[in-house]
């Protein structure tokens, strides 16, 4: 599976690499740092939030993430990639909230 985040961290761990988030699917996605890469469904706003304010991201994602849902191996990418810890706070776009074409019907207009 082939999963395309519109923004990627580089997180300061050992053992996670970079990970993003999608808060329209409460997907969240994550490569190792020895390799290979993992999306998370059903990972609450709350959830990523702590997760980026963590003192150990590798300690937490092993106790709170990986511990309470099941990952799917993927091959992860993202639009933009930064720094995580160049901004304690993460501001989101409109192109977080972009949704396929075939998720809007009339029904919203």
């Amino acid at each position: 599976m082939k999963v395309k985040f519109s923004k990627g961290y580089k997180m300061a761990s050992s053992s996670v690499a970079t990970a993003g988030y999608d808060v329209l699917k409460q997907r969240l996605g994550v490569v190792f740092s020895i390799g290979g890469g993992y999306v998370y469904d059903g990972v609450s706003q709350n959830v990523w939030a702590a997760w980026k304010k963590s003192s150990s991201r590798g300690k937490y994602f092993s106790e709170n993430i990986r511990s309470n849902y099941a990952g799917t191996e993927a091959e992860i990418s993202f639009s933009t990639l930064r720094n995580l810890d160049e901004s304690s706070v993460i501001q989101y776009t409109a192109d977080d909230y972009v949704l396929p074409e075939d998720a809007v019907s009339e029904a919203w207009f």
